[in-house]
């Protein structure tokens, strides 16, 4: 089955609501263990209304005795991991890493929503430990811990747009200002901001290391709900790595 136009994906509150809390959600690692259940059926409920082929995700509850979580020297310490989501892929379908990351960040920014915190983890992680049947070709990319934060997390410093811009990002139409902001602070793995902007003529140019990457699914999540108002087309150039916005006047 192949997906919907990114235009399409998903509804306009649910876009607008992500928009609201792009600027508001940063990584967590010390959780504490009253996650309600009736914040884990929200999302629950959340993930089942949104139908992307070749990525799921699976909630699940950290079973102590066997950790999900591996800690690894130079990085902060996860502490009271009690719930994380599985975030699966298919590999024989096309760009599921790409589909994956923007499923992922949906169920970030709606945990944001209900005062949640959360961490994307690609690798730190034992897969053998999440009790999650998969199917032929589907491997678990990456988990996401999430719960009530404890304590105060500081978020991580990014570039300025101006660095990861090919021309002055403040001669642009304000609607690509925004989308490329709203990307900037997305979260990547180990910050290394792995996208590009230019704009030019009417379209926002968004360029990747790799297109079919958890990094460039959550870049477009972001990108996609800072134009929840807006009636856009968005373009996916495969041999290019990039995606290509454009906004209907």
């Amino acid at each position: 089955m192949q997906n919907k136009p990114l235009n399409t994906l998903f509804r306009q509150e649910d876009l607008s609501l992500w928009n609201d809390f792009i600027p508001m959600r940063y990584s967590v690692r010390h959780f504490l263990d009253n996650t309600s259940i009736d914040n884990i059926n929200v999302l629950e409920y959340s993930l089942a209304k949104y139908n992307l082929s070749g990525a799921r995700i699976v909630l699940k509850r950290n079973e102590q005795s066997k950790n999900v979580m591996v800690n690894l020297p130079l990085f902060p310490k996860f502490e009271n991991v009690f719930h994380y989501a599985c975030v699966i892929t298919d590999y024989s379908v096309p760009l599921s890493k790409f589909y994956a990351g923007i499923l992922g960040e949906a169920f970030v920014l709606n945990a944001s929503s209900l005062g949640l915190g959360t961490c994307w983890v690609a690798g730190n992680f034992r897969r053998s430990v999440c009790d999650v049947k998969l199917a032929d070709g589907e491997r678990i990319q990456a988990i996401i811990p999430y719960g009530k934060p404890l304590g105060n997390t500081k978020k991580k410093g990014r570039k300025p747009l101006n660095a990861l811009c090919k021309s002055n990002p403040s001669a642009w139409p304000l609607w690509a200002y925004r989308a490329a902001d709203a990307v900037r602070i997305a979260p990547s793995a180990v910050n290394l901001q792995p996208w590009r902007f230019d704009f030019t003529g009417s379209t926002l140019c968004i360029k990747f290391r790799f297109l079919n990457s958890l990094d460039a699914g959550i870049a477009c999540l972001h990108a996609i709900a800072s134009l929840n108002n807006m009636a856009f087309e968005c373009f996916i150039d495969e041999k290019d790595n990039s995606l290509r916005f454009f906004v209907e006047r």
